[in-house]
């Protein structure tokens, strides 16, 4: 039986490398003009395994269009407004995605553009079980139909939607569960970095990462979070998750102690240090939507710390460009300081709005298990600095710090400030301590910054240095950098020439000087681009061989797959959507 099964696997490839690729319908995954396309009857008959779950997409905003069933103008201002502003409008809804270019802007809230639902998945199965995932995992499987995941749709990569797929939706898989003494299976030892003796949470995959955070909070612990409350927990852990804290206790990822996951095959298996090990290293860091769904993570916690804020930036209100250059060529040069005793950093580089106003440099400063006095001491004398070297062509503020008894504390009060409801695409590098002392600093980061501007999060330090490259799939690159810089580009929907010009710009201009600046690092996979060049190095680095070997094991015919994930070298997306056969 399996020399049959390898026969017809091979089969395939040969057909599809010996046929003409427009007419080859077999080479690709089915769509409803291929034959292949599982029948309404197969369809119900699926509904009726799934109890009555599965659902017919229907695009959120197609209430806009005066053409589509379900047109209601009352429900369609309401979904214009939330269209930009709510997360949780995104995520509560089946199929929606947060930035519009990720269903191919097929429909928008926009009643005089066109709606036509072809950027959703076709079906979803809503997931609240186990027994769902598993079904709908092997229907897709046996059917040759495209598969996608949807926890939040919280994702710049556009891994949640996509043409002629059947989606899972984890959303309601849900519920959080505190473990007083977990210990770590088997007998590693100790001095094992696999080994952890404490309290430990689960938490469904379903679930927004503050639910973790919020039970945590209740025993006096912490655990890793985004620093977005939008962030759901699967697509976070699986693509290795940078937090508030992570500079001083590793990624989010590096404290994942175990995971239930359903498989391509359909099995679901526990992964741990001791059992299904290829499996769990792969599956942290290595991306969702790569090699199965996870179904509920436990992950080590941490003692509650207090932690300071503060906001300290700098601007030129000479209008000295020259200047502002100067200091944030400095500023670089303490990223290293300020990270490694405890400081975390999300500040950017924002280009002026009108001729009067200048480049300025702003950011949230965090200090971990630090008073006010102590964040003071680390960023008081850089702004003394500019003070005494750049007299007024410099102006650097520092507000009034203040001080929260616990993270949770700071965290609950944080506002999400993703951008939603655009067409907009990220890239990204974590800058070691070489690149932050670069001597072309100055000219790449300008080239980075563009006219759009470039982040700096100060997120990886000590913590994560303290892990070996191959301690988990992430990106070996997090176990030297210390700053994540991050690019972006916006463009106007149904402008193709824009998109193209803004896509070419992302690659070739801006994320090519940052990588210029850290040639040797990489990119941070959730926060990442589609479009980037050798983006297994740039994902995975040294990581990516091995997990190319475990995917190709695990999902031979690739049931999972998605753009510039491990393993998608021998897929494309046609141009009328279909997946197919490179």
């Amino acid at each position: 039986m399996r020399a049959l099964k390898r026969l017809w696997f091979l089969s395939i490839f040969t057909s599809c490398f010996a046929s003409d690729r427009s007419a080859s319908l077999n080479c690709c995954k089915a769509f409803p003009e291929s034959d292949s396309w599982p029948s309404k009857s197969a369809w119900l008959s699926l509904n009726e395994t799934l109890e009555g779950n599965l659902i017919a997409a229907i695009p959120p905003a197609s209430v806009c269009h005066s053409d589509r069933p379900n047109y209601d103008n009352a429900t369609c201002a309401e979904v214009t407004k939330l269209w930009t502003t709510s997360w949780e409008f995104h995520a509560d809804d089946p199929v929606s995605v947060g930035e519009n270019n990720w269903s191919n802007d097929t429909c928008l809230p926009n009643p005089n553009a066109p709606c036509t639902g072809h950027g959703y998945p076709i079906y979803v199965v809503n997931a609240s079980k186990p027994e769902h995932v598993q079904t709908g995992i092997k229907f897709a499987r046996d059917n040759n139909v495209r598969l996608v995941v949807k926890g939040t749709g919280h994702d710049f990569r556009g891994r949640t939607a996509a043409p002629y797929s059947l989606s899972i939706w984890t959303r309601h898989l849900r519920g959080t569960r505190f473990h007083e003494a977990y210990q770590t299976c088997g007998a590693l030892p100790a001095d094992d970095l696999n080994f952890y003796s404490g309290p430990a949470i689960t938490v469904a995959a379903g679930e927004n990462n503050g639910a973790a955070l919020a039970l945590a909070n209740e025993h006096g612990l912490m655990v890793h979070v985004g620093s977005a409350p939008s962030v759901g927990v699967g697509g976070f852990l699986t693509g290795g998750g940078q937090t508030l804290f992570s500079s001083q206790k590793g990624l989010a990822t590096d404290a994942v102690l175990e995971f239930s996951i359903v498989l391509p095959n359909g099995d679901i298996v526990t992964a741990s240090a001791c059992q299904n090990t290829d499996v769990f290293w792969a599956v942290r860091g290595g991306g969702g939507s790569t090699i199965g769904i996870v179904l509920n993570f436990t992950v080590k916690t941490f003692p509650s710390i207090p932690i300071t804020s503060t906001t300290f930036g700098f601007s030129s209100p000479t209008l000295v460009n020259d200047a502002f250059w100067s200091a944030l060529t400095y500023m670089a040069t303490q990223m290293t300081m300020l990270v490694t005793a405890g400081i975390t950093m999300y500040a950017s580089v924002v280009p002026p709005i009108n001729e009067s106003t200048s480049w300025s440099f702003s950011g949230k400063f965090m200090g971990l298990n630090q008073s006010s006095i102590d964040t003071r001491g680390y960023l008081a004398p850089i702004a003394e600095h500019f003070n005494v070297s750049y007299g007024s062509d410099i102006l650097a503020s520092l507000t009034e710090i203040q001080e929260w008894p616990s993270f949770y504390d700071w965290w609950s009060k944080q506002v999400d400030a993703t951008p939603m409801g655009i067409d907009l695409a990220f890239a990204s590098r974590i800058l070691d301590e070489k690149a932050l002392n670069h001597p072309n600093f100055t000219d790449l980061i300008k080239q980075a910054a563009g006219t759009g501007g470039v982040a700096f999060n100060g997120v990886s330090g000590p913590g994560t240095h303290a892990y070996p490259a191959d301690f988990n799939a992430a990106c070996p690159a997090w176990r030297v950098g210390y700053v994540h810089s991050i690019v972006g580009a916006v463009w106007s929907p149904f402008n193709t020439t824009a998109k193209s010009a803004a896509i070419e710009n992302l690659t070739n201009v801006t994320s090519a000087a940052l990588r210029k600046l850290a040639p040797d690092t990489g990119s941070y996979v959730n926060e990442a681009s589609p479009y980037e060049p050798n983006y297994q190095n740039a994902f995975w680095g040294s990581n990516y061989p091995r997990l190319l070997s475990i995917k190709r094991k695990l999902d031979p015919t690739d049931v999972f797959w998605c753009e510039a994930c491990v393993g998608s070298e021998r897929w494309y997306i046609r141009d009328d959507g279909a997946l197919c056969r490179t």
